[in-house]
């Protein structure tokens, strides 16, 4: 891409790293902040805050280093072996979330077209890799596209359930105990914003160098940031009205469907969308990652591999990954983001540029 990207065009960008099967449909919002009640509401909104000063905090030091490899603003410059156990983890968190974008893919063309989760599933992760393919330019063009109908998709969803008359059907009593990581919605949002932090990390690096300015990098996170809270929002409240749809392995389908068998339709494309979205983002970002492999095998060589796991994962089921790795990827994100400011303060020293270079080699005798 040899231009500079709009703050709008990186607000989808930003959006479009965060929105995926888990958000729209409603299944991890509602793990991580629904079973709160009101307080989780305000948890999501202080998980949006968090994410993005975090994110800001990366793609300033990546802005002002010129550095676009996310494991050494984790580790820092003389991190030699924190760098690799950087790039293992990196490679972890996109297969993981790879993974559970194509499962819920898998959930959804079973329940709309009854096809088989594996061939789904597998089917799905090759177009991905092969978009991926593509490279930075068809990435952000793609995200350009479907964020905006992802947004107007939900907004819709929320103004047919209000008017169906089901506002003041809303009950915001907590629907569980939770526990473990967890255990209360503040907590929850420290760790939903740590594994989409460290998780979109490797996906907005490479478009930080297309930006002239700070004032609109900043300005693209900050209204992707506001993006995701109206969405969030237009996800969560109809889902406190509708307890049947919770119990759904995608919930905002379900509510789609109960409110009109087309809207269940149109949805279900939509979110096919986002899902593809979300996955393609993470396969480009793991082709970015080979390329700094020393002796990295050539894509091509990815494709069968990915897809043979990818369907595997189709067939564990969406729900599992969701309630198994999110939670656990929160952690780690949160451990990557202490290691980002206790050893990635050398790695954010600006570098000298190549006018004052070339005068600083003229000067010498």
């Amino acid at each position: 891409m040899n231009r500079s990207l709009s703050p709008l065009s990186f607000a989808f960008l930003f959006a479009g790293s965060f929105l995926g099967a888990g958000f729209l449909s409603g299944r991890e919002l509602w793990q991580f902040f629904g079973v709160f009640g009101k307080p989780g509401i305000a948890g999501f909104a202080v998980s949006l805050v968090l994410f993005f000063s975090f994110s800001a905090a990366l793609l300033l030091r990546a802005e002002n280093s010129g550095e676009e490899d996310p494991a050494a603003l984790f580790s820092g410059e003389d991190g030699g072996l924190r760098r690799n156990l950087f790039r293992i983890l990196e490679a972890l968190f996109l297969l993981g979330i790879f993974f559970v974008m194509t499962a819920g893919a898998a959930a959804l063309l079973d329940s709309a077209f009854r096809l088989p989760k594996t061939l789904g599933a597998g089917v799905f992760a090759l177009l991905c890799a092969l978009c991926a393919r593509k490279g930075v330019e068809a990435v952000a063009k793609a995200l350009s596209f479907s964020v905006p109908l992802l947004l107007l998709a939900a907004f819709l969803v929320f103004v047919r359930f209000l008017r169906a008359g089901d506002l003041f059907s809303l009950d915001f009593s907590a629907a569980a105990e939770p526990t473990g990581p967890l255990a209360n919605p503040f907590l929850s949002a420290l760790l939903y914003a740590s594994f989409n932090y460290f998780g979109a990390a490797a996906i907005l690096l490479p478009f930080a160098k297309l930006h002239r300015r700070r004032r609109s990098l900043l300005l693209g996170a900050a209204s992707g940031s506001l993006m995701l809270l109206l969405c969030g929002l237009f996800v969560l409240l109809p889902l406190f009205a509708s307890a049947p749809a919770r119990r759904h392995a995608l919930p905002m389908l379900a509510l789609c469907e109960s409110l009109h068998p087309l809207l269940g339709s149109v949805f279900a494309m939509l979110l096919l969308l986002g899902m593809f979205g979300a996955a393609l983002t993470r396969v480009f970002a793991l082709l970015k990652l080979c390329e700094r492999i020393p002796r990295r095998p050539k894509p091509a060589a990815l494709l069968f591999p990915l897809t043979i796991a990818a369907a595997a994962a189709g067939s564990f089921g969406f729900e599992r990954l969701v309630v198994l790795l999110y939670p656990l990827f929160g952690v780690l994100g949160f451990f990557a983001f202490l290691c980002f400011l206790i050893f990635g303060a050398k790695s954010g020293e600006p570098r000298p540029s190549r006018r004052v270079l070339s005068r600083k080699n003229t000067a010498q005798p």
